[in-house]
C-alpha cells in the first residue's frame, strides 16, 4: 500500500474517531477530552523546534522541571527510514521519584551532549536544522564527528525541590575503544569524553542552566616499532536562561567551543572555534487544556572558524528579525494535531585565506527563508501520548499517484508512571 493511501485511510480513521467523539458529547470544554500529556521530542520537532509549547524538549536545557512533571518515560524514533544522513537511531528518557523530593534522570542514546541544551534552545532537534548553518548539535571536525564517542552517551542526574523551585545536576560519559590486529601491525581507535549540565529555576519565573563537555580522541597505528598517532580534542559548553512575565516569556542562549586535530606528519593542527548567541521573546496566544498556540520573535548570531597554518576560514550568520509559529490542538477525545511555520531573514558570511593569495576569497549572501513542519498525537488514555511527525515531502505531493515516500518520519511516546 502506498503512502497516499495509506494518508487517505489515517484521514479516514480521524474523522472517524471524530466523529464517535461527538456523538459521546456537545460541549466544546476540556472535560470532553483526554487531558493531553506532555509531549515528546518528536512533539517538539513537529511544532519547529518550540521550547514554549508542552514538550520534554524543555527538559534538555532545563532538566530540574521534570519535577513538575510527576514521573515519567519517553521513547523517541530518529527517521524511521534510517540510512542516509541520519540513521535509525533511538533515544529513551525516565525520570521519577526514587526517594521523597528526589529525582533521580536517566538519558540513553544521545549523541548531542556538550551542546544538547543550546540545540534545542535555539529551535534545533536532533535531527533537524535550526537558525543557523552551523547545527551546533552537530560540530565536526575534518577526521571525526563532534560526538566524543563512536556510541551513544549515557545521561545520569537528579533534580531536587529547593523551596518554590528546584535544582538539577547532570553528568554524561562515554569511552569506546576498537584495536584490529594484523601480525605486528595494530590499529586502535580510542575515544572518551565527560561533561556535566546543572540546571535551577526558582518555581516561577526564572530559570537557568550550564553545560560543558570535553571529549578526545586518538588513532593510533602500530606498524613494528613505529607508531602513528592523530589525536583529537573538543571543549564546549552552553549558557541558557529563561524568564516569564505575566504575558511574555524571554529566552536567551550562549554556545560557545574550541579544539584541535593534530595529524601524525603534519606540523601544523587543525583549530576549531564556533561561538553564537541566540534571544527571543514569545507569548502564548492559546494556553489551555485542549491546546496552546505560540508565536516567537528571535534573533541570532552565530561564528566558526578554521584555521591551520596559512589557511583560515571563516563563517558566520545573522538571523534577524526570526518568526515562529506553533501550535497544538485536541480535535477530538483522542486525537490532536500539531504544526508550525519559522522563518528568518538572513546574512552569512564566508572568508577564506589560503596563504597563497594575499586577498581573502570572500562570499556573502542575504535572503529569506521559511519551513514548516506538522504531526499528530493519539491520546489513548490519560498518561500515554503518541506523537508523529508527518513527512513533509509526503504532504506536499499526497495527490500524487504512487508516491511511495514514507508517511511519518518519527514517533515518540510518553508515558506517565505516577
Amino acid at each position: 500500500m502506498n503512502s497516499r493511501k495509506l494518508f487517505v485511510l489515517f484521514g479516514i480513521m480521524l474523522m472517524t474517531f471524530g466523529a464517535f467523539d461527538a456523538l459521546a458529547g456537545c460541549e466544546t470544554s476540556c472535560n470532553n477530552y483526554i487531558p493531553a500529556t506532555i509531549g515528546s521530542e518528536t512533539a517538539h520537532s513537529s511544532m519547529g523546534g518550540t521550547t514554549l509549547n508542552n514538550t520534554t524538549a524543555i527538559f534538555n536545557a532545563f532538566p530540574h522541571m521534570v519535577i513538575y512533571n510527576g514521573n515519567g518515560a519517553e521513547i523517541d524514533s530518529e527517521r524511521l527510514s534510517g540510512g542516509g544522513y541520519y540513521p535509525a537511531e533511538p533515544f529513551g528518557r525516565a525520570w521519577w521519584e526514587c526517594k521523597e523530593d528526589l529525582w533521580f534522570i536517566a538519558d540513553v542514546g544521545r549523541e548531542d551532549y556538550g551542546t544538547r541544551s543550546s540545540n534545542f534552545m535555539w529551535g534545533n532537534s536532533r535531527a533537524m536544522g535550526g537558525f543557523t548553518l552551523m547545527d551546533y548539535g552537530n560540530l565536526s571536525f575534518p577526521a571525526f564527528d563532534y560526538e566524543g564517542t563512536t556510541h551513544p552517551w549515557i545521561n545520569l542526574g537528579v533534580a531536587k525541590p529547593n523551596g518554590a523551585g528546584a535544582w538539577s545536576a547532570n553528568v554524561f560519559f562515554g569511552a569506546d575503544s576498537r584495536t584490529f590486529t594484523a601480525g605486528d601491525n595494530d590499529l586502535t581507535h580510542s575515544s572518551n569524553g565527560m561533561g556535566a549540565l546543572f540546571s535551577w529555576g526558582n518555581g516561577s519565573d526564572l530559570n537557568v542552566s550550564a553545560e560543558v563537555m570535553k571529549k578526545s580522541e586518538k588513532l593510533e597505528y602500530y606498524s613494528g616499532t613505529d607508531v602513528v598517532e592523530d589525536t583529537d580534542g573538543f571543549f564546549s559548553g552552553a549558557l541558557n536562561v529563561r524568564k516569564d512575565t505575566t504575558d511574555k516569556i524571554f529566552q536567551a542562549s550562549i554556545v560557545f567551543g574550541s579544539g584541535s586535530y593534530e595529524q601524525n606528519g603534519v606540523t601544523d593542527t587543525y583549530d576549531t572555534s564556533v561561538f553564537g548567541v541566540y534571544a527571543s521573546a514569545g507569548k502564548f496566544l492559546k494556553n489551555a487544556c485542549d491546546g496552546q498556540t505560540s508565536i516567537e520573535i528571535f534573533a541570532s548570531m552565530g561564528s566558526e572558524k578554521h584555521e591551520q597554518g596559512d589557511y583560515d576560514d571563516k563563517d558566520s550568520m545573522i538571523a534577524v528579525p526570526g518568526v515562529r509559529v506553533a501550535a497544538w490542538e485536541q480535535i477530538s477525545r483522542h486525537f490532536g494535531i500539531m504544526g508550525a511555520v519559522y522563518g528568518a531573514y538572513q546574512l552569512d558570511k564566508e572568508e577564506e585565506t589560503d596563504g597563497v593569495d594575499p586577498d581573502p576569497e570572500e562570499d556573502n549572501f542575504k535572503y529569506h527563508w521559511y519551513d514548516w513542519t506538522a504531526g499528530i498525537f493519539y491520546q489513548p488514555k490519560e498518561n500515554v501520548r503518541i506523537d508523529v511527525q508527518l513527512n513533509q515531502d509526503n504532504l506536499c505531493n499526497v495527490l500524487s499517484l504512487g508516491n511511495e515516500d514514507p508517511l511519518a518520519v518519527y514517533i515518540g511516546a510518553t508515558i506517565g508512571l505516577n
